[in-house]
């Protein structure tokens, strides 16, 4: 299996500074790794996109770390690569 880790970088717990962390990318472009939000400000939610329309996500606050299939409404009009 592949793994994918960020070392040494500080992105923060609150959902819309990550948003503004690394790099915009259109929804449209998004590869495996990027973060995905929801929300008008990226506010509501995020997850990472595992490729293959799937994402890993924390459904609410408590809950099990569950992979998904991603769901385009509502999510903010870009993901955020942190990895290049």
């Amino acid at each position: 299996g592949s793994e994918m880790c960020i070392r040494d970088r500080d992105i923060g717990h609150y959902t819309g500074y990550q948003y503004n962390q690394g790099r915009k990318i259109p929804v449209s472009e998004i590869k495996r790794g990027d973060m995905l939000f929801w929300g008008p400000n990226a506010e509501y939610h995020v997850a990472i996109y595992l490729g293959d329309g799937k994402m890993i996500e924390a459904p609410q606050s408590g809950d099990v770390v569950k992979i998904s299939d991603v769901r385009y409404n509502g999510m903010s009009p870009y993901a955020v690569r942190m990895i290049e």
